[in-house]
């Protein structure tokens, strides 16, 4: 049984680190023809893993993803592999400690008590990160366009993300992202518990 009901499908992006494994949540709408929720989950899964996983390093691989269809009590659920095996970031630099991340957050339709998303990707290139704590500009340019191409791409195929949050005592809703922007300092482990 889902334990939330939205009209929306979540999909849990999995995947390995050196310190061991990894999950990235999104919560996504079909826009088009109406595709099982495993058919979804499968284009979600191998969009993120075709364009957001080039600027990472190969130390963060992608290897599945897990869904659930939140719009009913008895939401259609399972599992999905990425079609043609595991992926692994194409960057070549050296990957940094699995407690950094990349900080992207999502503007989203809503009043200004609603928080927009979060999402932390692993894999950082320590060469792009300098001793400031700052990434390079370069890296945060390169990771806003993976970004834009992930949306683009989703675009293509009817799909686009949500941010579903609470809209009452027990209700949940989908909120279109309208927006994001990628953090140019490193999301460390400490600084993730205080955001």
């Amino acid at each position: 049984m889902a334990p939330i009901i939205s009209d929306c499908i979540r999909v849990s992006v999995k995947g390995t680190q050196p310190a061991g494994t990894w999950a990235n949540v999104f919560h996504i709408i079909d826009l088009g023809t109406a595709s099982s929720t495993e058919e979804l989950a499968q284009t979600f899964v191998d969009d993120f893993a075709n364009d957001m996983m080039t600027h990472v390093t190969a130390q963060w691989v992608l290897t599945s993803g897990d869904y659930v269809d939140l719009s009913s009590s008895s939401g259609d659920s399972g599992t999905v592999n990425r079609t043609g095996g595991p992926k692994a970031g194409e960057a070549g630099g050296f990957g940094a400690p699995p407690n950094t991340a990349i900080l992207i957050k999502w503007d989203a339709t809503g009043g200004r008590a609603q928080r927009g998303g979060r999402t932390y990707l692993g894999g950082v290139d320590e060469d792009q990160v300098q001793t400031n704590g700052d990434l390079t500009s370069g890296y945060v340019t390169n990771i806003e366009d993976d970004v834009e191409a992930f949306q683009a791409t989703l675009a293509t195929h009817s799909i686009a993300m949500v941010i579903n949050s609470k809209t009452g005592e027990a209700s949940y809703a989908p909120r279109t992202i309208t927006g994001f922007s990628v953090d140019p300092r490193v999301a460390t482990q400490r600084r993730r518990l205080r955001s």
